[in-house]
């Protein structure tokens, strides 16, 4: 959990543009594991990241209202970044967002 406290970032572009969305994470109590949700006008989503203690691995999986899945692996490099890799299907039809 290290990894994911103190002074971190997570850049996004978007067609929209910046200021457009907000992002709120919240510690799963008890686990290694914070939640996300972003919402806007156009996008509305949610997913976890976290650390798994049983396979000694870092993970991040996410879906959208859009028919929109992505999951993830990752390793805490050297530098104290966290690298993910993984892969990600977005093109669904668009759900209607309330």
């Amino acid at each position: 959990m290290v990894a994911l406290v103190g002074a971190w970032s997570r850049a996004t572009t978007s067609s929209y543009g910046k200021g457009h969305s907000t992002i709120a994470y919240r510690r799963l109590p008890g686990t290694d594991t914070l939640r996300l949700a972003e919402n806007s006008q156009q996008y509305a989503g949610s997913g976890y990241l976290g650390y798994d203690e049983n396979v000694g691995r870092f993970f991040s999986v996410s879906a959208d209202a859009y028919d929109g899945s992505s999951h993830a692996l990752g390793t805490l490099l050297a530098s104290g970044t966290l690298s993910l890799t993984g892969s990600a299907y977005y093109g669904g039809p668009a759900l209607a967002v309330l």
